[in-house]
């Protein structure tokens, strides 16, 4: 920014915090050009002339206005005038109907101003959708006996926040803090679909008690004005506001986001950023700031609004990562930085951190069987246990266990490069630990607790849900002193139940990991996290009230994203949505919501476009299966496979794509290509599915009427004796059924065949309206039975 245009900034900012009748004054005192005090002055008019009834603080007014000390406006009455610009007058007044003593601020609009009316309205509006302890809040409104509009709102008697954290001596954490209240505030509004589109230090206030409030919120929208230059129709402060605000672009969520980065650098190293003629920003020349927090605050100046954070909760959640000496994302950071961020925040024990690793990297190292890349792995483990072990030795505290062991086997576990690994080794090992650490349960039920979640999460990327339940389930029953942890618990165990069909116990742990967010954070309910587990409760429950319920909350987060976002949930928030409607048996709603997740997807990134493979498998699932049409369900596995060959390579995704090519090939009348692909998915599952035999009853019955169908009668014996040997869950029992039936029908016993069925058909026979699954399964025994 020009030197001499940063100057006028300053000084019209210097003169809105002085009585109206001094500010022409200090203009003159302050600038020596007649140019630049007439810019200045053009400036302050059109300020003065904007400025909301929530500047109620630090100055009382000479002047008088319309009103007398004393006046009445319906239950309150004039103590005092405080000023008067462009939008009306203000007042300080005090509740004078005897209910409760409560001092406020009182905006009346000026009687000539006609369309002020709509403005007004426009204004209380605006403030009617915020409630939140950090925004000045809406108390009253009305109308005086003349006709004028009048609005009550809080009285902020406060400092700016820059000038709070000097008079108090804040250091940088204290300082930050202030920027999450200030973050809180703005998310919430977000969520109310409501910019502020000028924040500054000068609009984010502190009271005497510490409290934070943002005030002028919906400023700008009252500002803009025919004629003259970007900086007199938007009287923003330039040194805050985004580029794209500079040149008078339209403005989103990530406008507030950079002003709020700007902020805390003005907190952080005393100066707003420096700003070149373009708009762009970047820190200050002599800022000496910790690397994670200029990842941060460069970030959140970036000049390309898509490469900030997408959010002001985002935001703040990379600053209590920050304050928590967790791993920032805005860094980016590989395993090493993870690591040393885990271990500077959680201070494990030496001993058997080491001690588990050195097992780890031994026993990778000891399999002959490894390639080179295994190698390299085991080399790379190696050099993140010497990071640990020396921040180990400066260790103070022991009993925190598995934060920093979870990152250093994450980065073996699902290495690119561990094709050669022997995964039932790691699993087991990652087993065992956890196991172990339960004898420290007793003595530190916090600090095991949250070395099992960390465990347990990465069991849950690789759908080894077995592995979760080893794990989890000895803490199930355990109420930890951290809500968070608590309620984290709770959903990976819902996660896990779902995972192996137990469904009727993650009905109780959602419902109560839910409890847990919304009493934690009362905006919770406002965000996608509220959608997504709202809709895996719908999901574990079954219950079609639950459905109902689900897709309301996801229509409506889809709408806050839209706004607030941009769209960046929308595509899982559109897949869930086209999930509860294909199960209430609603299948041309389902399709439209499924293939609205891929084109939304495709319309917001296209970078991303290897996430759609998940709602491309639902369409081709319910196309095929409920929908009959063969070929809309081919389209959609071929993209899927275009996706694995072009960007994501092999995954689960890619799996379940064959498999269900197989059972389009058995439909084909086409066994031996579908024994082929099953073959093909199964492998596919062994190294992405998670848990050993978590997929394998899905395949029997394909795999044993392929075999049948083939003459192979003794393979699909093989194959049902192999059922036999998996647990005994309600999804395993009815695979075994269909399993025996199509053996019955290969070996010519139509008698056995037909009971098999009907026994089948009993364990379905309360089939959910959309269970299109089971209902297919059924139906080709009946056509089984009818062609042999």
């Amino acid at each position: 920014m020009p030197v001499a245009l940063a100057l006028i900034e300053t000084v019209v900012d210097e003169a809105l915090k002085l009585p109206p009748q001094r500010r022409k004054a200090h203009l003159t005192e302050r600038l020596d050009s007649e140019e630049d005090r007439r810019t200045a002055e053009n400036r302050l008019a059109l300020m003065e002339g904007a400025m909301s009834f929530l500047v109620t603080a630090g100055w009382a007014a000479e002047d008088a206005g319309t009103l007398q000390d004393g006046d009445r406006l319906g239950a309150w009455a004039v103590e005092q005038f405080l000023g008067s610009g462009g939008m009306g007058e203000v007042y300080r007044a005090r509740r004078a109907d005897g209910h409760y003593d409560q001092t406020a601020a009182i905006k009346l609009t000026r009687v000539e101003a006609d369309d002020e009316h709509r403005q007004f309205e426009a204004e209380r509006q605006t403030l009617a959708r915020l409630e939140h302890p950090n925004i000045a809040r809406l108390i009253d409104g009305g109308r005086a006996p003349d006709g004028r509009q009048f609005l009550v709102v809080e009285l902020i008697d406060g400092v700016p926040i820059d000038e709070h954290a000097d008079q108090q001596g804040l250091g940088l954490e204290g300082r930050i803090r202030l920027m999450l209240a200030a973050c809180d505030g703005v998310a919430h509004a977000h969520g109310r679909l409501v910019l502020h589109r000028d924040l500054k230090p000068a609009n984010l206030l502190v009271t005497p008690n510490g409290e934070l409030k943002l005030i002028d919120f919906g400023v700008a929208t009252s500002l803009e004005a025919a004629d003259g230059d970007a900086m007199i129709r938007l009287p923003l402060t330039r040194a805050f506001a985004s580029p794209e605000q500079w040149h008078d672009r339209g403005v989103t969520v990530a406008a507030d986001v950079f002003a709020l980065g700007a902020t805390l650098t003005q907190l952080a190293t005393g100066s707003s950023p420096q700003r070149a003629e373009d708009g762009s920003a970047s820190l200050p020349d002599d800022a000496d700031l910790p690397r994670d927090l200029r990842a941060i605050l460069e970030r959140s100046l970036a000049s390309d609004p898509a490469d900030r954070y997408a959010s002001a909760e985002a935001l703040a959640s990379d600053l209590r990562n920050f304050l928590n000496r967790a791993p920032v994302e805005a860094r980016g950071g590989g395993a090493g930085y993870r690591l040393t961020r885990w271990v500077d925040r959680h201070r494990l024990g030496a001993g058997l951190a080491a001690a588990f690793l050195i097992s780890l990297v031994a026993g990778i190292t000891a399999s002959t069987g490894f390639a080179l890349r295994a190698n390299a792995e085991a080399e790379r483990a190696n050099t993140l246990l010497g990071e640990t072990e020396v921040l180990f030795e400066a260790s103070e505290y022991s009993g925190r266990l598995g934060a920093a062991q979870a990152q250093a086997l994450l980065s073996v576990f699902n290495s690119a490069d561990s094709d050669d690994l022997d995964p039932d080794f790691v699993r087991n090992q990652l087993v065992e630990y956890s196991q172990a650490n339960l004898a420290y349960l007793e003595e530190y039920p916090d600090d095991v607790a949250y070395s099992l979640v960390a465990i347990g999460s990465i069991f849950l990327r690789r759908n080894d849900y077995t592995a979760m339940l080893e794990i989890l389930e000895p803490v199930r029953d355990i109420t930890l002193s951290i809500e968070q942890l608590n309620a984290e618990r709770d959903a990976l165990l819902a996660r896990a139940y779902m995972g192996v069909d137990r469904n009727e116990e993650a009905v109780p742990l959602l419902r109560s990991s839910l409890e847990a967010e919304l009493a934690r954070d009362p905006d919770y309910y406002a965000s996608a996290s509220h959608a997504s587990s709202v809709s895996s409760l719908a999901v574990a429950s079954g219950n079609t009230e639950d459905r109902r319920t689900a897709i309301n909350v996801l229509e409506d987060a889809i709408v806050r994203d839209q706004e607030v976002t941009g769209c960046f949930w929308c595509p899982f928030l559109y897949n869930e949505k086209g999930v509860h409607h294909s199960a209430l048996g609603e299948f041309a709603a389902a399709e439209a919501a499924l293939e609205q997740s891929v084109s939304v997807q495709m319309e917001v990134d296209p970078t991303r476009r290897s996430s759609t493979d998940r709602a491309l498998m639902n369409v081709a699932h319910l196309r095929f299966f409920a929908l009959d049409e063969v070929e809309g369900a081919q389209e959609a596995l071929d993209a899927v496979e275009a996706i694995a060959d072009d960007t994501k390579g092999p995954s689960a995704v890619l799996a379940e794509a064959r498999a269900l090519q197989g059972a389009m090939s058995l439909a084909a009348g086409n066994p031996g290509a579908a024994l082929a692909q099953l073959e093909a998915a199964e492998a596919l599952f062994a190294e992405f599915g998670g848990a050993p035999d978590s997929h394998k009853h899905a395949f029997g019955p394909l795999r044993i009427r392929s075999l049948t169908q083939t003459g192979r009668l003794d393979a699909a014996r093989r194959e049902l004796a192999r059922l036999e040997t998996l647990d005994d869950s309600d999804a395993v029992r009815r695979q075994r059924l269909r399993g025996a039936f199509y053996i019955a029908v290969g070996e010519g016993d139509a008698e056995a065949a037909a009971s098999l069925r009907d026994s089948y058909a009993d364990e379905v026979a309360q089939l959910r309206v959309g269970d299109y699954l089971g209902r297919y399964r059924l139906a080709q025994m009946d056509l089984t039975l009818t062609q042999d």
